[in-house]
């Protein structure tokens, strides 16, 4: 009977460490999914972050293209495509705002880079404007119309340091 009873306690204190163990597994395993899950938020929440800063360069560029076409040809869709893209830079950097308001040296860079982005669209529409529409674009080119675009020096270093 006494080896009955040590064995029955024996049992039942494995069985409790067996279950306290388990216990103990599913609660880190647990804590390691949350950890996962949070760094995984912060990874979608910067790929978020880096295209957007992707479309801003994207913008950018497609804002030059369409102002040589609109110079090389006077077609006014080329105009047009210039005022959409315009608007998709707008929108673009009120997204980034968004995005990284919970970081102050980031807003900061996104100022000086909002400014300076949307100075150089101002200006290169500014010369579409001053264009005359009658104007055939062998004469503008002899006319003086700029070329070069006007462009901020730094704009593509500060997109290149508002992404690091």
């Amino acid at each position: 009977m006494q080896r009955a009873i040590k064995f029955r306690r024996r049992l039942t204190t494995a069985g409790v460490s067996l279950i306290l163990l388990l216990f103990a597994i599913f609660w880190l395993t647990l804590r390691a999914i949350q950890r996962v899950d949070s760094l995984n938020a912060l990874v979608v929440h910067t790929q978020e972050i880096l295209q957007n800063a992707e479309a801003l360069r994207l913008h950018r560029a497609s804002l030059r293209n369409d102002y040589w076409a609109f110079l090389s040809t006077r077609r006014p869709e080329y105009r047009q495509a210039f005022q959409h893209r315009h608007r998709d830079l707008h929108e673009a950097l009120v997204r980034l705002r968004a995005l990284t308001s919970d970081n102050p040296q980031q807003q900061e860079v996104l100022d000086q880079l909002a400014s300076a982005l949307t100075g150089e669209a101002d200006k290169i529409e500014e010369i579409l404007r001053s264009l005359p529409a009658n104007v055939s674009s062998k004469a503008g080119f002899r006319a003086g119309i700029p070329l070069v675009i006007p462009a901020a020096d730094d704009t593509r270093a500060l997109i290149d340091r508002f992404e690091s």
